[in-house]
């Protein structure tokens, strides 16, 4: 059976997504990034911890399903909770994450292949944003 290595600090250091948004105003991001995460979050309300539209900031709280912790013996699906912050400028957007925890843990440290997991997941944040940004479905409602 092998033990799975712990995380050390190197690996809770968070990551940052920065992308242009072409065309869009720092106030048409701000917007169109809460409106994802009511889309993609539980609940909108619950998960922002700070907004403000004038500095362009936007602080919420996630979770991801599915980080899987192989003791070798089992194989156990555990979520994620992380933070999540948004900064947005005239035709720019930087997200960042950190605070990685799984959920129902007693104690907050993690492994290397639960945090790689989780780090995977929310990589796949900055692009799904920067589509729904660029691309809005209701255009021409």
């Amino acid at each position: 059976m092998t033990t799975p290595a712990p995380a050390d600090q190197s690996d809770y250091a968070g990551f940052e997504y920065v992308t242009n948004v072409e065309g869009l105003k720092k106030d048409a991001l701000h917007e169109g990034v809460k409106l994802w995460v009511a889309e993609n979050f539980r609940s909108a309300k619950q998960v922002i911890d700070f907004e403000n539209k004038d500095q362009g900031i936007i602080i919420c709280n996630g979770v991801i399903p599915n980080i899987i912790l192989d003791t070798g013996m089992i194989k156990m699906p555990q979520q994620a909770a992380f933070k999540m912050k948004v900064e947005v400028k005239d035709d720019k957007m930087r997200l960042g994450f950190s605070q990685y925890q799984i959920v129902g843990r007693t104690n907050d440290s993690l492994f290397k292949d639960e945090v790689a997991q989780i780090k995977a997941q929310l990589s796949k944040f900055g692009d799904s944003i920067a589509s729904y940004l660029k691309n809005p479905k209701d255009k021409n409602f």
